[in-house]
């Protein structure tokens, strides 16, 4: 099957094909996850700057003996909604939170007391006793203008850079769609470039037979490689036809020259065999056929 040059071009297109479809995968799912862990980051921003606000605006209160007891809204409230983990440091930000509630020492996270007001940084961490890294989210807590505290917001950073797993289903389709219609593609331009190789081996095969009546050209467009093969191929074939012509002309000619003599010759013999010519008139004829 792959002796044949439309197929070996099909295979070499649907190839290249596949090949530049793997390439543009692996690039998509790596801009993809860049893309998923930007998003990660952008949506923790948010959300810790809710919790720092909340955090903030309790501690502030507690701090000036205006609220105390358990907050309504838990660590574990916040969990809950932003599908992420609590972990902070400072004062007791977490009034009533259970002893389990994770520092930032469990997160092997030290405390930056350099942010400023409405700064973020952006952490990538592996908690104590956890078998995974997360990426995460840090906002400062303030008694007044002293950076007391900190709020971090992380995730699992194996979610994060597997998110397109989700979504595979549908890369997968569109790869084998776009296969599919490579292959077609691939198939379609392989015989639109040997159609004409076709065509001219099927006019060497009659020009081989003696059939000089053939035409490569037609309205092909002759600026490309196979149109000036064609060209050429029938100027060749045009050239032949021509000596053949003159081959014939001059035979015409040569047997016409002939013909003349020989019929006079071939009259005087035949006199001669039929006793036409006597013996007085033979010297005479015989001069007349040299």
């Amino acid at each position: 099957m792959l002796q044949s040059l439309r197929a070996r071009l099909a295979f070499l297109f649907a190839g290249t094909l596949v090949l530049a479809t793997v390439i543009a995968g692996v690039v998509v799912v790596s801009l993809y996850q860049t893309y998923n862990r930007d998003q990660t980051v952008s949506q923790l921003r948010n959300q810790v700057d809710g919790l720092q606000a909340y955090y903030q605006h309790l501690f502030d209160r507690f701090s000036t003996g205006k609220v105390g007891g358990p907050q309504v809204i838990t660590s574990a409230t916040f969990e809950t909604v932003t599908a992420a983990k609590v972990f902070y440091s400072g004062p007791p930000l977490f009034q009533g939170a259970p002893p389990s509630t994770r520092t930032l020492t469990d997160a092997r996270i030290d405390q930056n007391f350099n942010l400023k007001p409405g700064q973020r940084r952006t952490y990538t961490f592996k908690p104590k006793d956890a078998t995974r890294e997360y990426i995460g989210v840090g906002a400062p807590i303030f008694q007044g203008d002293q950076n007391v505290g900190e709020i971090v917001l992380g995730r699992p950073l194996a979610d994060v850079n597997n998110a397109w797993k989700n979504i595979i289903g549908l890369v997968g389709v569109g790869l084998a769609v776009g296969l599919a219609v490579a292959l077609i593609l691939a198939t379609y331009v392989a015989r639109r470039i040997t159609h004409p190789l076709r065509v001219i081996g099927g006019a060497a095969d009659k020009v081989a037979r003696g059939d000089l009546d053939v035409n490569v050209v037609g309205k092909r467009n002759s600026d490309d490689e196979l149109g000036q093969l064609a060209t050429r191929f029938q100027g060749m074939v045009d050239r032949l036809r021509e000596v053949d012509e003159l081959e014939r002309n001059f035979l015409m000619r040569v047997t016409h020259e002939l013909r003349t003599p020989l019929t006079a010759i071939s009259g005087h013999v035949q006199a001669v065999t039929e006793g036409v010519v006597g013996p007085d008139e033979l010297d005479e004829s015989l001069e007349a056929v040299n």
